[in-house]
């Protein structure tokens, strides 16, 4: 590619009939002129083009590295989701467990206080049963043996039984 000092050292043989020298000179430096403006535009262009291009790449993997982050923060959330359900779950099948637990304890708890109840019970009024019969037999052998004074003192006794 030609650059504006070429055109400025360029010298041309001369001829017998050739071209007027003050004109091709002043025809060149025109030319060099204007190509010199244009290759100094054609290096700056190129330049910012460059710059440009610099910039665009940049862009471009700061946008891929965006991208890969969104991803990354997608992925990391669906994960963090998961594990947040998946727990409750597990949180939720360790409470019923215990919750059976519980409910069974207090169900034999509830049968032991109802046997113990029973047999209380049978007890009480085995010794009721015994205590009466006691107290039956006792004023059966009382009876012939104690002697009878008058009619009030007869429902003295009965009326103690009405107690």
């Amino acid at each position: 590619m030609l650059v504006p000092l070429d055109i400025q050292h360029k010298t041309f043989k001369s001829a017998v009939s050739g071209y007027n020298k003050q004109e091709v000179h002043e025809f060149l430096a025109e030319v060099e002129k204007d190509f010199s403006q244009l290759y100094r535009e054609n290096k700056e262009l190129q330049e910012k083009l460059s710059k440009l291009t610099e910039e665009v790449s940049r862009y471009r993997a700061t946008g891929t590295q965006l991208q890969q982050a969104l991803t990354l923060a997608q992925k990391t959330a669906d994960e963090l989701k998961d594990s947040a359900r998946r727990e409750s779950e597990l949180i939720l099948a360790d409470a019923k467990s215990k919750a059976e637990v519980v409910t069974n304890e207090s169900k034999q708890n509830v049968r032991v206080i109802k046997n113990a109840y029973l047999e209380f019970k049978g007890e009480f009024r085995a010794y009721l049963t015994t205590f009466l019969n006691l107290l039956d037999n006792m004023d059966s052998s009382l009876v012939g043996k104690i002697p009878v004074k008058d009619k009030e003192e007869e429902q003295l006794p009965q009326d103690q039984d009405n107690c």
